[in-house]
């Protein structure tokens, strides 16, 4: 008899909850880019340390990048709740006692058992070492509960070969319908190095490895001294890159994001010349845009792509619109119930929650109840018909409103150029000078035929 795998010894509820989040994910997420997977250890016991800015998305996320199901770690006030209770319960979550909620720590005690066993058995944990969700600009200080379960799982429960890897979760638009998402593996923490130090002074190895874990996580995220700093090189980073291919876009502004971030604090902060001269290249490339009639917001390429191209595209969409029709009118009271739930959610923090668990929860329903009520006029196999192209089409929906938007920005640009040739110009000049500025602080990427 072959030996028991991981995924052998994995709960049927554990592979539904993964399936429903990469579900969600697929279809929430325009893209969800996974950097530097191949430094997530297998057959080893691990411990993902994440970045917490996004509420139950970030889990899902979580979940839909990695292969195996973690067991997560979360403040043991989510089980006064029912619904938390059973979803926490079918997904192996362990609870964790937090002073400040009015519980008494020593209960963690028989959380770090239920790590242990699970680290033991060959599944992974995954826990959020700041603490607590947050939307900084900027990761908040870590806990040390991530180190001392590393630790103690190594040094007193005998668990060789346990690594501590940081994970940076970082989106587009935390709530947005359609946005990208990343997420990106950092450089594991070899637990095994610091057992020795941790059986000499436990305290000390401790900070040691969350001080570490605090760096690396540094170099997955994107941290900036303030809000307004980080708007400033976000939309930077957008435009520099803006007429490149589509594909992994995000996760190379996220880069860039990174190393400019990493500049202006070398250079001295938002006091520096260095940031003030790329936020006078941003003004001055924005009031281009503004008098050609574009929002100042705006990051689309200024640049048209050949017309082979633009037919070939053109054809695509007109065949992808009567699937696309079909699926927004079967999908409809979804969209709009959502639309209604998102609204009484302002947390931007909550809005991909929301939708997320609310779709995937309402879409079954809803068809249930159109192949219901089809099946009394047409019956059972024309209604069955009709409930699949109804999903097929919400599907081809999603597809066909992005190439719709697409096409919307390269008109706009084609009619500039027939209307507002100098003006478009000068605006394309403007953006190779943000470019450059930001040439002298970090390398950019050669700017290639967009897609």
């Amino acid at each position: 008899m072959k030996p028991p795998t991981r995924r052998d010894r994995v709960p049927f509820s554990y592979r539904a909850l993964q399936g429903w989040a990469r579900l969600a994910v697929a279809v929430f997420y325009r893209r969800l880019e996974v950097s530097a997977d191949s430094r997530l250890p297998q057959d080893r016991p691990v411990i993902l340390a994440a970045n917490h800015g996004n509420a139950l998305a970030d889990v899902a996320v979580i979940i839909a990048g990695t292969p195996d199901f973690p067991h997560f770690l979360a403040a043991a006030s989510w089980w006064k709740s029912a619904p938390a209770r059973l979803l926490f319960g079918l997904g192996g979550v362990v609870p964790i006692h937090r002073r400040r909620d009015g519980e008494h720590t020593q209960q963690n005690a028989s959380s770090f058992e239920e790590c242990h066993n699970a680290l033991a058995s060959g599944a992974s944990i995954a826990i959020f070492p700041e603490g607590e969700m947050h939307l900084e600009p900027a990761l908040l200080p870590l806990k040390t509960g991530a180190a001392r379960i590393a630790l103690s799982a190594a040094a007193e429960a005998g668990i060789t070969g346990v690594v501590l890897v940081p994970v940076g979760l970082v989106y587009d638009d935390r709530g947005r319908f359609r946005s990208d998402a990343e997420i990106h593996f950092g450089e594991p923490v070899e637990i095994d190095d610091w057992v020795d130090s941790y059986r000499a002074d436990s305290v000390k190895a401790v900070r040691g490895v969350t001080d570490l874990l605090a760096d690396r996580l540094v170099e997955v995220t994107v941290n900036h001294g303030s809000s307004e700093e980080a708007a400033v090189l976000d939309q930077v980073a957008s435009l520099a890159l803006a007429e490149l291919p589509r594909r992994d876009n995000f996760a190379r502004r996220n880069r860039l994001r990174r190393a400019l971030g990493s500049a202006v604090t070398r250079a001295g902060g938002e006091a520096s010349a260095e940031y003030e001269g790329i936020v006078s290249a941003l003004h001055a490339h924005q009031l281009d845009l503004e008098r050609l009639g574009i929002d100042r917001r705006d990051t689309s390429p200024l640049g048209s792509p050949p017309v082979r191209d633009q037919a070939r595209r053109l054809a695509e969409l007109i065949a992808l619109t009567p699937p696309a029709v079909v699926g927004v009118v079967a999908n409809a009271p979804t969209l709009l119930v959502l639309r209604v739930a998102s609204r009484r959610v302002p947390h931007e923090a909550w809005q991909a929650t929301v939708k997320g668990v609310g779709g995937t929860v309402l879409v079954p329903v809803v068809w249930a109840v159109e192949f219901g009520l089809a099946s009394r006029s047409v019956g059972n196999r024309r209604a069955l018909m009709l409930t699949a192209s109804g999903a097929i089409g919400g599907a081809v929906a999603l597809v066909w409103w992005e190439r719709l938007q697409r096409r919307r920005q390269r008109a706009r640009v084609e009619a500039l150029e027939r209307a507002e040739p100098t003006a478009l110009l000068q605006a394309q000049r403007s953006r190779a000078e943000l470019r450059q500025c930001i040439e002298s602080l970090v390398d950019l990427p050669p700017l290639v035929e967009a897609d």
